[in-house]
């Protein structure tokens, strides 16, 4: 289960790596080039930054779960705070296509909706990174405007997904008139993904604890419901 530090800004990285020859490509600049070794850094960087959070995770340790020397982690990336940055891109990457598989036509807009608030916090368990980025609203660094250009422009798609179902829902009659996508996503993002992040909140207020599957599994539920509340005409 993801810990609490994970949502902690991201310093700058202390760790120089090695001079590296400018043909060698990064992972996130690079992706044609992904072999192997680059996807089991990315998983050994993955369980080591739910593990004890990106502040704490250093290279070498990082290496060592790849079962790779620390060389081999800097031909790919220059530092951790790059191979965090890929490893949003890529697990927001996966959640566009869940939204580009939603049937527009087929399902009610409201239906559609719900399955997609009810797989924000399936998505929790599957894009942890992802999850606590969004939570935290950490900031990309400044240096990195494309892997910056990259997530805004993925997260807009999706908030233009949501803002057709809200639009279609408005047009029938099931969903209140004038609902902002971006805000509504917003919202959900931290109700029901956003809730396996905060596990404090949730153990002090509610007495749940985040690993227990079936109590997190009725939390979700009722998170669901209350923002398909928010936005049903008939509510």
């Amino acid at each position: 289960m993801l810990d609490a530090t994970i949502t902690a800004p991201l310093p700058n990285s202390a760790e120089r790596p090695p001079k590296r020859p400018k043909s060698l490509a990064t992972g996130a600049s690079k992706r044609a080039q992904c072999s192997q070794a680059l996807e089991r850094i990315i998983e050994a960087s993955r369980l080591e930054f739910i593990a004890i959070g990106p502040a704490a995770a250093k290279i070498d340790t990082i290496a060592a779960r790849a079962n790779l020397t620390r060389q081999s982690v800097y031909y790919y990336y220059k530092n951790k705070e790059e191979i965090f940055y890929d490893i949003v891109i890529r697990e927001t990457e996966m959640l566009v296509e869940q939204f580009d598989h939603l049937d527009l036509e087929g399902e009610k807009p409201d239906a559609a909706i719900y399955k997609l608030l009810l797989g924000l916090g399936e998505n929790a368990d599957q894009a942890p990174i992802l999850s606590a980025f969004m939570v935290s609203q950490a900031c990309l660094p400044g240096s990195d405007k494309k892997a910056k250009a990259i997530f805004t422009k993925m997260i807009h798609k999706i908030v233009g997904r949501v803002q057709i179902l809200l639009d279609l829902g408005a047009e029938q009659g099931t969903i209140r008139q004038g609902v902002d996508a971006a805000n509504f996503f917003a919202a959900a993002c931290m109700i029901t993904s956003g809730a396996k992040n905060n596990r404090q909140s949730l153990q002090m207020i509610c007495d749940i604890d985040v690993n227990d599957e079936d109590r997190m599994t009725s939390w979700q539920f009722f998170a669901v419901d209350i923002l398909m509340r928010s936005i049903r005409t008939n509510n």
